[in-house]
């Protein structure tokens, strides 16, 4: 593989990563304590 096809392949990598953060970071659900959560209205627990 040449140069120019890696650097190309890295360039839209980092585009394609800075999307799939864009989308994770819109669609996290966090509660009032500002902790991940799967539902607004989960409680945060512990299991030991």
């Amino acid at each position: 593989m040449s140069n120019l096809r890696i650097q190309e392949l890295q360039k839209q990598l980092q585009e394609n990563m800075k999307k799939a953060i864009m989308l994770a970071e819109k669609n996290t659900i966090r509660n009032s304590d500002g902790k991940v959560v799967i539902s607004v209205n989960d409680e945060w627990r512990r299991d030991n």
